[in-house]
């Protein structure tokens, strides 16, 4: 497993109008990517972080699946059937 430490000592985020310091821990990245047999990248800007994702690209990986979803939205459409029909017989009085 490799690491990528993207961000510098001095990085900052704004919570609520409040920086918050953000710094990069590049030692620990280093020391995990060590333990796990990988290599340790810093990426300090968007184009550094453009050449590491280069330089490793053929180790990152994805997949694609593809799922049926049609069921979820013939139950979805069933239960609002059901809903609505259970508020018309109420709305008509029509429940003894």
């Amino acid at each position: 497993m490799s690491t990528i430490a993207y961000g510098t000592p001095e990085g900052v985020m704004y919570q609520d109008g409040t920086a918050v310091p953000v710094p990069v821990d590049g030692p620990a990245l280093e020391r995990l990517a060590q333990e796990a047999g990988g290599r340790y990248y810093e990426a300090a800007s968007g184009g550094e972080l453009r050449r590491v994702c280069e330089d490793i690209g053929s180790s990152i990986g994805y997949r694609v699946e593809r799922r049926e979803i049609w069921g979820w939205f013939v139950a979805a459409g069933l239960l609002l059937s059901v809903a609505v029909s259970a508020g018309s017989l109420l709305w008509f009085s029509r429940v003894p």
